[in-house]
């Protein structure tokens, strides 16, 4: 009898996204990832019609992502804020001659 695998939406979308950047064949990745031809074939199908970019799965990754990148942005103000300090604290020192 056969067994069948669920893949998450994310596995999907990492094998897709290695297919259709020419990083893996589409038959390689079949191989690989021991998924049939009919099935890739489906899951192309659902990803250029975009069905698979908007479940809520993606829109809670990409909102994670996006608050991941504020965060980055908050810290990077604060770093670039420190390295100007920095800097007018040591041009303000006397030299050591």
């Amino acid at each position: 009898m056969r067994t069948y695998r669920h893949h998450s939406l994310s596995e999907k979308l990492h094998i897709l996204h290695l297919v259709t950047t020419g990083e893996l064949g589409r038959r390689e990745a079949e191989r690989k990832f021991e998924i049939s031809g009919a099935l890739m074939q489906r899951w192309l199908a659902s990803y250029s019609r975009g069905e698979l970019c908007s479940a809520p799965e993606v829109l809670e990754v990409l909102q994670d992502k996006e608050r991941q990148i504020e965060e980055l942005r908050v810290s990077l103000q604060a770093l670039v804020a420190e390295h100007g300090w920095m800097r007018r604290a040591i041009a303000n020192c006397p030299q050591n001659t």
